[in-house]
């Protein structure tokens, strides 16, 4: 079935409602008629069957069936801070970071970081993401969307790293440590990984870094474009301390 996230409601038997653009998808795209079902995701809390019971392009209602018990959510939250790459690689973040569970995305302003957007580009680029969040969590059948933050700069990216029990950064100059020994080492249940930009970060910043408690990790031998090393990263974590069998 297809999946909507949805107002928050109070019961099981609450009348739920698509409006704007996931209504006219719903009609127009997937031709959604009056009888058909679909997941409605509360945020944060369940999932449930909708049975539709008007359909229009900028209204469909329906009413709630039943709870779906399943679990979709790791036990593990990631926060990935991404040095903002260039052109539409954030989309490219964006959509398989959340595929694979992440709980925030934080873009992080470096020295080599090239894209600073003016603030009213900035803005739109934020909702962009924020939407780019919530379609691919719908596609992944996750219960909650990651929250796409306004950019912060380096300083404060590494400040708040202190919040989380692994905090990682894949390195080209790092050689000795492995990302698998530290994941297999861990019982964290947060974790920060940082991941730099195109031009990869200043020895100035990796000192700084590891003044802060994060450690560096080699990925291996192969170089890894900014846009994938993250869902790599993600991806070691949601197997070694998160729910990937």
């Amino acid at each position: 079935m297809h999946r909507f996230f949805v107002p928050a409601h109070s019961g099981e038997h609450d009348d739920v409602l698509l409006c704007g653009q996931d209504a006219k998808h719903a009609v127009k795209v997937l031709r959604l008629r009056e009888g058909d079902r679909f997941i409605a995701v509360d945020p944060g809390r369940e999932q449930y069957v909708a049975r539709i019971v008007e359909a229009g392009v900028r209204e469909v209602r329906a009413v709630i069936e039943g709870v779906v018990d399943i679990r979709t959510e790791p036990p593990v939250d990631v926060w990935l801070y991404q040095a903002l790459p260039k052109a539409d690689k954030m989309d490219h973040v964006v959509s398989r970071s959340t595929e694979l569970g992440v709980r925030a995305i934080v873009p992080v302003l470096t020295d080599r970081t090239v894209v600073r957007p003016e603030q009213d580009r900035l803005e739109s680029r934020l909702r962009r993401w924020q939407k780019i969040a919530e379609q691919s969590a719908e596609l992944a059948g996750r219960t909650s969307c990651p929250q796409i933050a306004t950019p912060v700069p380096y300083a404060e990216a590494l400040r708040n790293s202190a919040a989380h029990a692994l905090r990682i950064m894949p390195w080209e100059e790092e050689r000795a440590r492995g990302i698998k020994s530290v994941l297999r080492g861990s019982s964290a249940r947060s974790a920060f990984v940082l991941i730099g930009p195109e031009g990869g970060f200043t020895r100035r910043e990796a000192d700084e870094a590891m003044g802060a408690g994060v450690l560096p990790v080699t990925l291996g031998p192969r170089m890894m474009r900014t846009e994938n090393a993250g869902a790599v990263v993600l991806a070691m974590i949601m197997y070694e301390l998160g729910d990937m069998c």
